[in-house]
């Protein structure tokens, strides 16, 4: 292309040049709000996201706090039933101990007298009953298919369960 003598393209290069530079600023400032609109999304859904988790991790202290309060109920109560079974026992020992002493007693042979006449009254006349069986005393009767239990250890026992629910007054 030839131009007339004393024409420039200068200008147009100019204007040329300074169309793109404001196309140019006009792409940044796009481009830059595009990325402060991208930021502050991204910067929202992190503070939903720490929210969330900090809910979470919240939930999750709250069940292992609940759990733990749970187990230490067990474990609480399992120590209290151990202990009551433990003064039951110890009760039963000593019950067992001191109706066992009754055979030092002078009316011991008017309390097997009582106890063979109850079984054989229960079981007929022609029951068996062994007095004083050693390490038990009492008596036992049987009459061929039924068996009375009268030891003293039995009759302590007996004692016991009859107390029932009474028995747990003694460590409430």
């Amino acid at each position: 292309m030839v131009l007339a003598p004393g024409v420039t393209l200068a200008p147009l290069r100019e204007a040329l040049i300074a169309a793109a530079h404001r196309d140019a600023e006009s792409v940044r400032a796009e481009a830059a709000a595009a990325v402060e609109a991208e930021l502050a999304a991204a910067r929202a859904d992190a503070g939903v996201l720490v929210e969330r988790a900090r809910a979470e991790a919240l939930e999750r202290a709250e069940l292992e706090a609940r759990s733990r309060e749970a187990a230490q109920r067990r474990e609480a109560q399992g120590r209290v039933l151990r202990a009551r079974r433990e003064a039951y026992e110890a009760l039963r020992d000593e019950a067992v101990a001191a109706v066992l002493r009754l055979r030092d007693d002078p009316g011991y042979e008017a309390l097997l007298d009582r106890l063979e006449a109850g079984a054989r009254e229960r079981l007929g006349a022609d029951s068996t009953v062994q007095r004083d069986p050693p390490g038990v005393g009492g008596v036992i009767a049987h009459d061929g298919q039924r068996l009375i239990d009268a030891t003293l250890p039995a009759l302590a026992e007996r004692a016991l369960e009859a107390l029932g629910s009474g028995v747990e007054e003694l460590w409430a």
